[in-house]
């Protein structure tokens, strides 16, 4: 019995998912310079921009995306012949003054006249908008507050190193941060780096779990008019082009095409690393399929779906976008009732597998194995279980999608050797068929 579960689709979204965690999505650092790590009052540490004796920059975000911490950066990301000019570009000259520290030429002076000890240099944006205490708004967008946060955060475990940002800025922009915080606080502060609190590590970490919140920010509550599948093609094209590119591709999708993005990003950013299909079909099928429904069965669903199978990669998503999309919500319930059954093939959950088939007959668990195996010749395999499955009475078909689960999920590696398989079934699928022959 070769691969008993050839009708479950393959679908590479790894790769969408990927390119949201490499440098080329890091936000870009537009702020000005100011003192080498700048302690602020409550532990954390200024904007860090500032370079060294040798001109390196000390902390902050590196050229390259990554965020440099207080060890310093030893790629040369910041060479000593360039300086940080006040628009955010990088400019050819010293990098330093004659003191061996870089000039915090537009640093933000405390309003009561304080040193910089107690100073968090930030990027110079105009202040157009007041907030409800009367205060003015620094930072009106959430790519500027992220660019505050960045800098005056680096590689530090300090959960409060970006108040002084959100001080200064608007609800909208504090709004479209919260999740990116959200994300270094629970995934790496609290986290992976909970252990181990050092600058290497969180960065390692916020670039490994945190990039995708990233996008969202960068692309400061814009809008279009592309469906959610649009934006896999979009940031793999991404990959060497920088962060404004992935930011471009986000605003081009609708709000609930974002909305349906969000969620994938986050399911598969919970999984831990699994395949994010088969860690999250439901969300992955939402937004293949733009979140539409309609009135197909399970089994016209599943059928469907096997014919997408051995499709070119970017023919396959419009393939299983057009299956999930016409299927109604109950199909779809049972589908991702049944991934998850696959997913845990321990369990037994025979039963959810054979409700799909609609088993009306009267062949036994044996007759259902016995047909089963002879659709690997069937033209059309999926319509071949569904008939092998829906011949069986209820209680038949249920003790015969036990035993096919059990096998599809130990016994992958005979690849059909009927020995391998026969041996397998005795030793891990034991209950399962002597359940079959009651």
């Amino acid at each position: 019995m070769r691969n008993p579960f050839a009708f479950v689709p393959s679908f590479a979204l790894t790769v969408a998912l990927t390119a949201c965690a490499t440098d080329s999505v890091a936000p870009v650092i537009v702020g000005t310079a100011g003192a080498a790590d700048t302690a602020l009052g409550d532990g954390g540490l200024g904007d860090g921009t500032s370079a060294s004796g040798d001109g390196q920059v000390t902390t902050g975000p590196r050229a390259d995306g990554h965020i440099a911490g207080t060890d310093g950066v030893t790629d040369g990301a910041f060479g000593s012949e360039t300086s940080v000019l006040t628009d955010g570009s990088i400019a050819d000259g010293p990098a330093v003054g004659p003191d061996g520290v870089q000039p915090a030429a537009d640093a933000q002076p405390p309003a009561d006249g304080a040193g910089g000890a107690e100073t968090v240099v930030t990027p110079d944006i105009a202040m157009d908008s007041v907030q409800p205490d009367g205060a003015v708004a620094k930072y009106q967008l959430c790519s500027q507050l992220l660019t505050c946060v960045w800098v005056a955060c680096g590689g530090t475990p300090d959960p409060k190193c970006a108040e002084p940002c959100l001080g200064v800025a608007s609800a909208s922009a504090t709004a479209g941060v919260t999740p990116y915080l959200d994300c270094v606080k629970n995934y790496c502060i609290n986290g992976k780096c909970a252990g181990t609190p050092t600058s290497q590590c969180m960065n390692d970490c916020v670039g490994e779990k945190c990039m995708f919140t990233v996008i969202g920010c960068g692309a400061d509550g814009k809008t279009g008019t592309e469906p959610c599948f649009t934006a896999f093609g979009c940031l793999e094209a991404c990959k060497e082009k920088g962060a404004e590119c992935s930011y471009a591709c986000y605003s081009k999708l609708t709000k609930a095409a974002q909305n349906q993005l969000d969620a994938l990003f986050n399911c598969a950013n919970a999984s831990g690393g699994k395949d994010p299909f088969a860690a999250c079909p439901s969300q992955s099928l939402t937004c293949v399929a733009g979140g539409k429904t309609g009135s197909g069965g399970c089994p016209n669903l599943w059928v469907c779906m096997d014919s997408c199978n051995g499709l070119p990669e970017d023919t396959k998503v419009g393939c299983l976008g057009n299956c999930w999309g016409a299927a109604s919500t109950s199909a779809q319930k049972q589908w991702i009732d049944i991934s998850k059954c696959l997913a845990a093939p321990a369990a037994p959950c025979g039963q959810t597998l054979a409700t799909c088939a609609g088993p009306k007959g009267t062949k036994t668990c044996l007759d259902a194995i016995g047909c089963w195996d002879t659709c690997d010749k069937a033209q059309k395999k999926a319509d071949c279980h569904l008939a092998c499955l829906s011949a069986s009475s209820p209680a038949e078909a249920t003790k015969a999608a036990n035993l096919l689960v059990c096998m599809g999920g130990q016994c992958k590696a005979c690849n059909g050797n009927k020995t391998c398989e026969a041996d397998c079934v005795k030793a891990k699928c034991k209950t399962e068929f002597e359940g079959c022959l009651k």
